[in-house]
């Protein structure tokens, strides 16, 4: 999942770099791709991914 939502976005935002589509189709699109791979995936196994994420990704030490 997280991933391909990276993949996306990225993908979109490059073809608005290389002038493909307007910066306005960016989101637009995206949008579009993210709510395919919801459905696909679905919204609970989504939820229990990020929950493995974020137990595994380094935790920030925050000044005092």
């Amino acid at each position: 999942g997280y991933l391909e939502f990276q993949d996306q976005l990225a993908k979109h935002l490059s073809e608005a770099y290389v002038g493909q589509i307007k910066a306005d189709e960016v989101l637009k699109r995206t949008e579009e791709e993210w709510g395919k791979i919801v459905k696909r995936i679905g919204v609970a196994k989504l939820k229990e991914d990020l929950k493995t994420y974020k137990a595994i990704m380094p935790k920030i030490a925050k000044p005092v």
